[in-house]
């Protein structure tokens, strides 16, 4: 508190931002010179004014990073009568997406579009477009009503201004600005709640023997052991197969993930036709709406062969309480005869 002194009242203030706020204040027993400690106390005046200060520079900074963090958009609207039908008007919508460091590229949009008309909400379907980004569609509604275009990407809102049919001339199209307002995804999150063991699939090569497995996490060695009676083979081959990627307990929207399979097979199994092994890498479903979405990261090797592949992936984000995120980890040794499948169940939780 060096160089700043009490008022009257026994606070200690300062300036910020053009504005006296009280910092503390003296004690009673300090203020009225009862002891020589200096003390300080923060009471509800105090309170008040750290309030004022603080909140609004909390929001303003939060609103920083999500405008930072997530891709930002423009939706526009625009409707016009359709000739010879009372009643009848075609809108037509738009999401612009403005480029950011962050997302620097066009980003296709193929669910999440509706239109409102004076507060009814109309889905719109994507049909044999290719995407909706931009779309139209025919509505029956009276004139000066009120028509707003709204993409909702999994709790992401983004809205244009309202746009009143007929108020302008029947031949006129009013585009108008955008407003954008964020929704979930600023917070939201996918929490894990369920793990499933890697399931397995006996031979179905003509293997009489069935396979030992063993399997840990994302990374393990499979051995497996067949004969033949005419001729008689006998083949034993050895997989191990990882992932560098492990899902943690909680996945954001936007996070990137970063995963490399790899598989290594020794045995001399090709000589019984059993073929190559492998690690089919990873998938992605949301459920429901989106996905899936398809990775790769793929590797599969030959006896005495090491093989590896790496794929990225962005989680997306859910929409409403009890969305499901399944990331699926899948290998194989010997044409499939001998797999497993490891599921990781996300829930989405929002803010």
């Amino acid at each position: 508190m060096g160089g700043l002194s009490a008022d009257a009242d026994g606070y200690i203030s300062n300036t910020v931002d053009s504005r006296e706020t009280r910092m503390v204040r003296e004690s009673l027993l300090y203020h009225w010179g009862l002891t020589k400690t200096p003390t300080y106390v923060v009471d509800r005046a105090v309170v008040r004014d750290q309030q004022r200060l603080l909140i609004p520079t909390m929001v303003r900074a939060g609103e920083a990073v999500i405008r930072r963090f997530l891709p930002q958009f423009e939706v526009t609207a625009s409707a016009a009568p359709e000739p010879g039908a009372t009643g009848r008007y075609t809108v037509r919508g738009e999401i612009i997406h403005h480029p950011t460091a962050e997302w620097p590229n066009r980003l296709t949009v193929r669910n999440g579009a509706y239109v409102v008309v004076d507060g009814k909400r109309t889905g719109v379907k994507l049909g044999a477009a290719r995407d909706l980004n931009s779309f139209t569609l025919t509505i029956s509604a009276d004139a000066g009503s009120k028509v707003v275009v709204a993409y909702d990407l999994g709790g992401y809102l983004i809205e244009s201004e309202p746009v009143t049919l007929g108020a302008t001339t029947p031949t006129t199209t009013s585009t108008v600005a955008a407003r954008t307002t964020t929704v979930g995804p600023a917070n939201g999150q996918w929490v894990l709640k369920s793990t499933e063991p890697t399931t397995r699939k006996d031979p179905t090569s003509g293997c009489y023997n069935s396979p030992e497995v063993t399997v840990s996490g994302l990374s393990g060695t499979t051995s497996i052991r067949c004969t033949w009676p005419s001729p008689k083979v006998d083949v034993v081959s050895q997989t191990q197969h990882s992932f560098s990627a492990a899902p943690p307990q909680v996945l954001k929207p936007g996070d990137r993930l970063r995963i490399t399979a790899t598989v290594s097979v020794t045995g001399n199994f090709s000589s019984a036709n059993m073929g190559g092994s492998g690690v089919s890498g990873v998938r992605i479903d949301l459920i429901p709406g989106g996905g899936p979405y398809p990775g790769g990261a793929a590797a599969q090797a030959g006896e005495g062969a090491t093989k590896s592949a790496t794929s990225d992936f962005t989680i997306p984000a859910g929409g409403k309480r009890g969305d499901k995120l399944v990331l699926s980890y899948e290998f194989h040794q010997g044409n499939a005869s001998l797999s497993g499948v490891t599921r990781y169940t996300y829930e989405w939780q929002p803010p």
